[in-house]
């Protein structure tokens, strides 16, 4: 996640979204997911630091998605307000690369 973090600091969201998984723009088109991203950097400020607080695997076969799951939760530090973040990273059967399948980002920020 190291990659996608340096990329939300440098504010290249471009490269930030090449870490999302087809799987995620399903639910939230690329388009929009870009424009948001620049929105939460406008209004929680630039990156400063990020800390990997918690995480858990788990993997599923059968139907569906099958593959491993990692759930990663991150303090986050933004020169505004800080955030907690929890990345859902997957990686299909078979597959060699993960991708962000789900993000959730909680920001007092976002009611002030």
């Amino acid at each position: 996640m190291r990659l996608y973090f340096s990329a939300i600091q440098e504010k290249d969201f471009e490269k930030a979204l090449s870490f999302y998984g087809d799987q995620f723009f399903e639910s939230t088109p690329r388009v929009e997911w870009g424009q948001n991203l620049k929105s939460i950097s406008a209004k929680l400020g630039d990156l400063q630091k990020y800390d990997l607080s918690e995480w858990r695997v788990r993997a599923k076969t059968g139907t569906g998605l099958a593959g491993v799951f990692i759930e990663m939760h991150y303090k986050v530090i933004y020169s505004r307000y800080a955030a907690d973040e929890v990345l859902t990273l997957f990686k299909p059967i078979g597959g060699n690369e993960w991708k962000i399948l789900k993000h959730q980002i909680n920001s007092p920020g976002f009611i002030k």
